[in-house]
């Protein structure tokens, strides 16, 4: 029980402490939500909400702190990071809130584009594309285009014939790109078109059905491809004048983010969402996968394993084709208790049926998978390493283990929400919520209620 009150301790001082910042040179354990992930050579960087930005010397296996221009001394307080461009290792540019941009040449030192700041006042900047050729455009609040011809040293502006927020911006080396965003509320759907490296945009005339918010823009040659709310996905052969809707099964969520490698592409999205193509999306099929919350960023790391970034601090990357995920940081998921065995080995669990272990005192951490369904866990006991039970918000339901977590038994007992676990010794303790009270002899394997006694 005493370990238990320290782990609850601790994990408050945890959340409450990142609420302050980020302090260089811990492990990386991000209380925020990333938005955008981008692949440069061997490294990989995400970015998100409050400043978070990480950067990856290892094809996405682990992840460090970047200190960056993200944070306002004069106000103590971090800017959003939304999207993240590079052209090879050294050379990146970032953008996010109040028309925050930053650009490196080295990886290491980053300055602010103090003119882009100006143009955009308190306005964000969504999206940025960097070319090979030195060509940078960004885009967002207003349906501002800002443009520079030589690797963000100068900028002039752009008229993107839109005064609607810009989502997103594709263009490729011979001038051809197109934005897309919505008209507010409710959603209007559109997606406008270059061939003059941003000169003049024009409106491509293209109807969408559902009107959607429209997240993200690909191109490939005449191709085309839109993805946003709603699970909407839809590709134009014909350089964005017309789309056909790409239908697949159960797609309910907002679809955020579109890879291609080859032929090969994928988009991702809210709710662990993931569709896949092999056919430059001729076909698409939706991938069943291990990952419950919401995937924002993805990327095909240098060695062709996928990687992405999504809300809750989640860094993840996957060998199979998206079908299995592994944690490559600490996600700050909601956490809503702990269980402590020993010095080294402890459990928490949160929102999005999330049971992380730690085996050597918090240094690293790995999933335990429990539940494919998304549920809220309010509660963990584990009684050594091996025998555990976890209380949910799911009608009365508790998760039990007798092998680490490797198999679950469910049991329901007749209390809408369980909230707290208290266990006197390795066999007897209590479950409490909902105004009632349920008691164990068997170390979890069976509950009887305290009012029947």
């Amino acid at each position: 029980m005493e370990n238990k009150l320290f782990l609850c301790f601790f994990i408050c001082f945890l959340v409450l402490t990142n609420l302050f910042g980020w302090e260089l040179g811990r492990q990386t354990e991000f209380p925020a939500h990333f938005y955008d992930l981008e692949v440069a050579g061997d490294d990989v960087w995400v970015a998100g909400k409050d400043g978070a930005f990480a950067r990856s010397l290892d094809n996405g296996e682990t992840f460090q702190f970047v200190e960056s221009p993200a944070f306002i001394s004069e106000t103590a307080t971090y800017l959003d990071i939304n999207a993240i461009s590079a052209i090879n290792e050294n050379n990146i540019i970032a953008i996010g809130q109040d028309g925050l941009a930053m650009i490196t040449t080295d990886a290491e030192n980053w300055a602010t584009i103090d003119s882009l700041a100006t143009f955009y006042g308190t306005g964000d900047i969504e999206d940025v594309i960097y070319l090979d050729s030195g060509k940078i455009w960004v885009a967002g609040k207003s349906g501002k285009i800002a443009y520079s011809n030589d690797s963000g040293k100068t900028w002039a502006q752009q008229v993107s014939n839109t005064t609607n927020t810009i989502y997103a911006i594709s263009m490729n080396e011979s001038g051809t790109g197109y934005i897309c965003g919505n008209n507010g509320s409710p959603d209007s759907a559109w997606v406008n078109k270059t061939i003059d490296f941003g000169e003049t945009w024009s409106n491509c005339g293209a109807s969408f059905a559902g009107n959607p918010h429209l997240n993200d823009v690909y191109q490939s040659d005449n191709r085309v491809v839109v993805c946003g709310a709603g699970g909407f996905l839809a590709v134009s052969d014909d350089n964005a004048q017309s789309f056909v809707q790409i239908e697949v099964e159960l797609l309910v969520n907002d679809l955020k983010n579109i890879v291609m490698s080859g032929e090969t592409g994928y988009v991702a999205g809210k709710n662990g969402e993931l569709i896949t193509t092999t056919d430059n999306w001729a076909s698409a099929k939706l991938v069943v996968n291990n990952f419950i919350p919401h995937f924002d960023g993805i990327g095909f790391n240098a060695n062709g394993e996928l990687v992405a970034c999504g809300w809750y601090g989640n860094i993840i990357k996957s060998s199979d084709l998206g079908v299995n995920w592994e944690e490559k940081a600490v996600p700050a998921y909601y956490f809503y208790g702990g269980s402590m065995v020993d010095a080294d080995t402890w459990f928490l669990a949160g929102t999005f049926s999330t049971l992380m272990k730690t085996s050597d005192g918090g240094e690293s951490y790995q999933r335990i998978e429990v539940s494919a369904v998304s549920e809220k866990f309010y509660d963990c006991c584990f009684l050594d390493e091996n025998i555990g039970v976890i209380a949910t918000n799911d009608g009365g339901k508790i998760y039990r283990t007798i092998n680490g977590g490797d198999d679950w038994n469910e049991i329901v007992i007749e209390m809408n929400e369980l909230r707290q676990f208290v266990f006197s010794d390795d066999t007897s303790g209590y479950v409490i919520g909902d105004g009632n009270v349920f008691k164990t002899d068997d170390a979890g394997a069976t509950w009887l209620s305290v009012q029947d006694n």
